[in-house]
């Protein structure tokens, strides 16, 4: 079953077994998305979703990615970290996949670039704990 993101549960499932679950420094990445409705807090809830997350997956939280609507500052910083020679963490969390990136092409190509470098892009709306 493939779900409305496009990527595939089995894909999702694979990525959750590249990242091992033993104390793997992780970063968490949050990305606010213009329209949410007034007195909803989107950053806490899935701030504390990618927490919960980590903590559940004995995921030692290292980094912290939070971008406001239509910045991509600490996206790209993070992107940057997590492609060097020596990448501080192994995963990085997000709550949506849909959410990670601009668009579903970029999300691909950005998964593709992490797991060439050994890091696993998890997501705590698609994996069940």
């Amino acid at each position: 079953m493939t779900p409305r993101h496009g990527i595939s549960t089995a894909t999702l499932k694979e990525a959750s077994q590249d990242a091992d679950h033993s104390t793997h420094p992780a970063a968490i990445c949050v990305k606010e998305a213009a329209g949410y409705p007034d007195g909803e807090n989107y950053k806490e809830l899935h701030t504390s979703e990618c927490e919960n997350f980590c903590l559940a997956q004995e995921f030692e939280i290292t980094s912290r990615c939070y971008d406001p609507p239509g910045s991509r500052h600490q996206f790209d910083w993070m992107m940057g970290e997590a492609t060097d020679d020596d990448p501080p963490f192994d995963v990085i969390v997000v709550c949506k996949l849909k959410n990670f990136s601009w668009s579903l092409d970029e999300t691909v190509l950005c998964r593709t670039k992490l797991k060439a470098n050994g890091v696993s892009l998890l997501s705590t709306a698609e994996i069940s704990t």
